[in-house]
């Protein structure tokens, strides 16, 4: 009987087993099939939305503004987009906003913190930052502290091996969005790019194979184009840039607006993104021009001194130094309808022309008083000219190699002079800022026709 009821025993453990083990089996097994119906539902844009818009309004939530988002769509490992995607600052205004964002996926790993993105495409998006002149922070500010680690000791720090978030992606795509910035506080300028209060429209462009490195940023730009408040516009921009709040370098650089089309190798030096608001004092130029057409209406969105200067500049060679102590070198321009002119220059005092010391080492110098004639004084809202004498008419096209030293008003000019009245080397000091131009110094004559050009003959 003994034997008889441990075998009962036996067989009732053994069935209790089995059917533990089938109970866990089927748990086991239902789990399984949840979690497949939850991937598979996961799989359709409803089910996406639906918990994607639980999660922004948790975030509302934590973050104590609004996070909304339409619509998500997402391919597993492959790609997402977002539809109207927005989120409110602090203060109730807009910070980020997408009609369509759209990230492709080339790798995600979760264990090493990685994403690697092969485009991100962004349409119909604005940028609204905030800054205030009187203290530091943003209006971004509380997204970065919610997101950021929490502040500990370096030693847990390194113990823990904490690490951020690696974001990489190779290409972003910008169609029709807005970049709005914001410097409350600091004073508004009354002509051209505002570099405190921006607002840039109709941003269409692509950014190719960006990367960082510290807090320099590279990427390749392609057919970028935008519109700036102030009336400044591009058409199309292309290049290799290094872009760092103290330098700006483009490399092949080609830039079309609707009166300039530049090609060079630019680039600004500065203090602080805030020196282009004195961009003709505290920004350093250093930029190689190829053949390239320089309006000043253009640079007058960065110098507004140039303001009503409508002429423009047919420019090669190199350019160095501030708007307002520039350098030239091996440079060849054509410019004021007929004028030629190749050598090197330094010019201190712009943008007032009449009030600019210019020295001019000229190889080459081609020009005629109608050519000097259109030359425009500051102020240039006035419409006033360089007034030549009337005899000048008579030298025909002027070619001139030598140096000038002076005032546009007031220079010493050495060099040999060739005219249609005939050939002079000259050493002569001119003043044409009077009633009457006074000439001092030498000149030598060969086969110059003096009389005529004096009207004395």
């Amino acid at each position: 009987m003994k034997f008889a009821t441990q075998t009962f025993s036996g067989k009732l453990k053994l069935k209790s087993i089995k059917k533990a083990l089938k109970i866990v089996g089927i748990t086991i097994g239902a789990i399984i099939m949840i979690f497949l119906i939850f991937l598979f539902a996961l799989r359709f844009s409803p089910v996406q939305t639906f918990l994607t818009k639980k999660a922004a309004a948790y975030l509302s939530d934590q973050l104590n503004t609004t996070v909304s988002l339409k619509r998500i769509d997402v391919e597993f490992f492959k790609t997402i987009v977002l539809e109207e995607f927005y989120i409110e600052d602090q203060d109730h205004d807009t910070l980020i906003y997408a009609d369509k964002l759209y990230a492709n996926f080339k790798l995600l790993q979760i264990k090493k913190q990685v994403i690697d993105l092969n485009e991100i495409a962004l349409e119909g998006g604005v940028f609204n930052l905030k800054t205030w002149a009187d203290h530091k922070g943003s209006n971004y500010d509380f997204i970065a502290d919610y997101f950021s680690p929490p502040q500990v000791d370096t030693v847990i720090v390194d113990t823990l091996n904490h690490e951020t978030w690696k974001i990489n992606f190779d290409d972003v795509r910008l169609v029709n969005s807005r970049f709005i910035y914001e410097d409350i506080g600091y004073p508004f300028v009354e002509y051209g790019v505002d570099f405190s209060h921006l607002d840039v429209t109709n941003v269409n462009g692509i950014f190719r194979s960006i990367y960082f490195k510290k807090d320099t940023i590279f990427s390749e730009i392609e057919a970028l184009s935008f519109n700036e408040k102030s009336g400044f516009g591009v058409l199309q921009l292309f290049g290799n840039a290094k872009i760092h709040s103290t330098l700006l370098e483009v490399k092949d650089l080609k830039l079309e607006t609707k009166n300039s089309n530049i090609k060079a190798h630019l680039i600004f030096s500065m203090d602080s993104f805030l020196s282009y608001n004195d961009f003709n004092e505290a920004v350093e130029i250093n930029t190689d021009f190829d053949e390239s057409l320089v309006a000043f209406e253009d640079i007058a969105f960065f110098a507004p001194e140039l303001k009503d200067l409508k002429e423009k500049v047919f420019l090669t060679g190199k350019v160095t130094g501030t708007v307002s102590n520039m350098k030239g070198r091996n440079v060849e321009m054509h410019l004021l309808s007929d004028t030629y002119l190749k050598g090197s220059f330094d010019l201190r005092g712009l943008p007032i022309i009449d009030e600019t010391f210019i020295y001019l080492k000229v190889s080459e110098l081609r020009t005629s008083k109608s050519s000097l004639e259109r030359m425009p004084l500051f102020p240039f809202s006035s419409g006033k000219h360089l007034e030549v004498p009337e005899n000048f008419e008579l030298l025909g096209t002027i070619n001139f190699k030598g140096s000038f030293t002076g005032f546009v008003t007031d220079f010493v000019a050495y060099g040999e002079f060739n005219t249609a009245l005939g050939q002079m080397v000259t050493d002569i000091s001119l003043k044409s800022n009077q009633t009457i131009p006074q000439y001092t110094g030498k000149v030598k004559m060969n086969r110059f026709n003096a009389g005529r050009f004096f009207g004395i003959e």
